[in-house]
């Protein structure tokens, strides 16, 4: 017999895949607003002619009193792995990257549920999709067509396989936090040097491809002009990053009189060093943990902590709760089955 539970959860994720499918795909479908998405396929258009793939004067105007960029800021190897798109119509583009978004999703859900139980479940995955769908900012970026949901898929498939590498490296490709757990597992030492080599073999055949469709200048631009404005943070209310978060609070109190223009000084200094000191410290404080788990908990200090941390980043901190909850019921198990042993010898 099905519980009580199980049975909610089967329903309630059923509908919402229902309502995902049949009510907001198609909003999103008939969608023809400027957002993320677009800048996606311009990006691989002007690869496919040849064209610069940065709007330079864009970003070298760029402040923390800016709105968010509506020009192409990630590293050439996206937008090369997009240039099949290039020739695709509009309403074509959006209907492959909804579908692509949509797999994302449940393909994240699904690992999610894999860490939580150490199997696949139907009710599993139905209810962390469930999680999901109603996490802040998932469906806004879903809506936008920003590629944050695949990252997800990318972290939580790696941190439920033994591939992790090649996932983890492919995110980072596209962000640079995922950078983290990486150094993670070199400091752990859990992999050979011919693991990481053979893991990082299709990466730096990303990084090849961006330099040959996109001109390897485009890696010059990206780390000289581009780079740099994403440490500038944002005054935006999206932005929730924890170290942007003491510079709103000093400006509030007026210890910090700030008018504009790019953040420079002691203010920047601060939101450089939050953006590597935390994920250092989580590092070592989380050494009881085991190594994926403490992977999860240092990529959530990194992404917390960057300068700009937007709300539709902040579902890659459910990997680290769904890793903890596996970890602590393993370990209550372990106590539950030791205690029991105990009073049978006794």
């Amino acid at each position: 017999m099905i519980s009580l539970y199980k049975k909610v959860i089967l329903i309630s994720g059923v509908a919402h895949l229902i309502i995902q499918l049949f009510v907001i795909a198609p909003a999103i479908m008939h969608n023809t607003r400027e957002r993320d998405l677009f800048i996606y396929q311009r990006a691989a258009t002007k690869i496919y002619h040849k064209l610069p793939l940065y709007d330079i004067k864009l970003q070298q105007n760029y402040t923390a009193s800016s709105l968010p960029s509506r020009g192409y800021i990630y590293p050439p190897p996206l937008a090369a792995i997009l240039t099949p798109f290039a020739r695709l119509t509009q309403r074509a583009f959006i209907t492959c990257w909804l579908i692509i978004l949509l797999t994302a999703f449940w393909c994240a859900a699904a690992a999610l549920s894999f860490m939580t139980f150490d199997k696949f479940i139907l009710e599993g995955v139905l209810g962390w999709g469930l999680i999901l769908g109603n996490f802040p900012g998932v469906y806004f970026g879903l809506a936008l067509g920003q590629i944050d949901i695949i990252l997800l898929a990318l972290f939580t498939i790696g941190l439920s396989s033994r591939k992790e590498i090649l996932f983890w490296a492919t995110a980072a490709t596209v962000k640079i936090f995922f950078v983290w757990p990486l150094i993670v597992l070199l400091f752990k030492r859990t992999k050979s040097i011919k693991q990481i080599a053979i893991g990082l073999v299709p990466i730096l055949l990303l990084i090849i491809a961006g330099g040959w469709l996109a001109g390897w200048h485009s890696y010059v631009v990206w780390f000289k002009d581009i780079l740099p404005t994403l440490s500038q943070g944002s005054w935006v209310k999206d932005n929730v990053s924890l170290s942007f978060g003491i510079l709103r609070l000093f400006r509030w109190l007026g210890w910090w009189a700030y008018e504009g223009g790019k953040i420079v000084g002691i203010p920047h200094l601060w939101l450089t060093i939050a953006s590597i000191g935390a994920p250092m410290l989580t590092y070592f404080l989380s050494y009881k943990a085991n190594t994926h788990l403490r992977c999860a908990l240092v990529t959530v200090a990194a992404i917390l902590f960057a300068p700009v941390c937007w709300t539709t980043y902040t579902a890659l901190l459910l990997p680290a709760f769904a890793l903890g909850w596996s970890s602590w019921k393993s370990s209550a198990a372990d106590k539950a089955l030791t205690q029991q042993s105990q009073l049978m010898h006794s």
